[in-house]
């Protein structure tokens, strides 16, 4: 994989697969903060939680897998990338789940699998 923090090219926004994308990366992304929505910020229990969505937010960016490469769907800074790989592309026959940690990517990054 070819991204880095401030080399990854940005993916167009309409453009037929990454229209679903898209889709795919905002549903996880209102899911998971209606989910930290909902947490009693006052419960210690489930402060890691709240950690790690403050580190979501300001650290992990989406992104998307063609051909080996590693496309940002926005424009971001990020430490992290969560990578949709895109329909029809050869990596989703190699993948043994929906997300997987990508040991490969020269950047850290989990990949996931775009099913609705």
């Amino acid at each position: 994989m070819c991204a880095s923090e401030s080399s990854a090219q940005t993916a167009s926004p309409t453009a037929g697969p990454d229209s679903l994308l898209h889709r795919l990366s905002a549903h996880y992304d209102s899911s998971f903060a209606w989910l930290v929505s909902t947490v009693d910020s006052a419960d210690e229990r489930l402060s890691v939680l709240l950690d790690l969505a403050r580190f979501k937010n300001q650290h992990v960016a989406w992104a998307v897998e063609r051909d080996g490469r590693i496309y940002a769907l926005a424009a971001a800074r990020a430490r992290a990338w969560l990578v949709a790989v895109a329909p029809g592309d050869r990596a989703i026959g190699l993948m043994g789940s929906i997300m997987e940690r990508d040991d490969g990517a020269s950047v850290p990054a989990v990949r996931i699998k775009p099913e609705f």
